[in-house]
């Protein structure tokens, strides 16, 4: 595990969470921003494996239908505290990682999951 803070034009200061899986190769990159220069609360979950495929936990649960998670992804902007936003998100993670991330993150399988643009552009 590692972790960092970084700058961004964007986001502005985040902090970068890296966790790998040396023998599976893959890493979950969590980035999140406290409200800042006028900018919510931001929170990003990318895993990712060795041939540089990937996906967003939000893509994922829009993906796999899962309401629990499309929702919590949808109020992170709109959560005044952080302690609750983190513990709203603790509880989700630890939820899908268990039952329906498991395969991929504890396994060689993989999902390809295209990139959702909708709501970028």
């Amino acid at each position: 595990m590692s972790e960092s803070v970084q700058t961004s034009k964007l986001i502005g200061e985040y902090l970068l969470v890296e966790y790998s899986n040396v023998i599976l190769k893959k890493k979950i990159v969590i980035s999140f921003a406290h409200p800042q220069n006028g900018r919510p609360f931001s929170l990003s979950v990318l895993i990712s494996n060795i041939d540089g495929d990937q996906f967003s936990l939000n893509t994922w649960a829009n993906k796999e239908n899962n309401a629990k998670l499309i929702a919590f992804f949808g109020s992170v902007a709109n959560y005044e505290s952080e302690s609750l936003l983190l513990s709203d998100f603790k509880e989700i993670l630890a939820e899908i990682a268990v039952a329906d991330l498991r395969p991929i993150l504890v396994t060689d399988a993989w999902e390809s999951i295209p990139i959702d643009w909708r709501g970028y552009c």
